[in-house]
């Protein structure tokens, strides 16, 4: 990496993935290490980092999945929709959790094809996880 001499949007980026690698070197067992978004001026940044208890079954306590946890029956979606993957605009999407200060687009998925996420309208995502015995749920 070039010295960096002021800090813009792509220092911020390059800087927030060597620190996502050098945390990934620290062995912490039962946890996940996440750098988040952040505040930057021309002179420093400043990330959130999200520290994560990994459970038995390898899904990970995430603020997105404690949030699907406690909100979804007030977007209609059952407890057990999180992790399940389904067909949303023609994609296969694994539902990794739930934003409830956003109302428009609260659900967050993740695509299977290529790990990018998405939101999604609760009503849409409705549609498919309530739809009973026949739902379109992949898996």
């Amino acid at each position: 990496m070039p010295k960096i001499t002021v800090i813009d949007r792509a220092a911020c980026q390059e800087i927030a993935k060597a620190l996502e690698i050098a945390l990934a070197k620290v062995d912490l067992d039962g946890v996940t290490v996440k750098v988040n978004s952040g505040r930057y001026s021309p002179e420093n940044v400043i990330y959130k980092v999200e520290v994560a208890v990994v459970n038995p079954d390898g899904s990970v306590n995430d603020k997105l999945a404690i949030d699907w946890r406690r909100y979804c029956g007030q977007f209609g979606l059952p407890k057990d929709a999180l992790g399940k993957v389904v067909r949303l605009n023609g994609e296969d999407v694994k539902i990794v959790g739930l934003k409830p200060r956003s109302r428009q687009y609260p659900i967050v998925g993740q695509r299977i094809r290529d790990g990018k996420r998405y939101k999604y309208s609760a009503s849409m995502v409705a549609l498919v996880v309530n739809q009973g015995p026949g739902r379109r749920v992949v898996a």
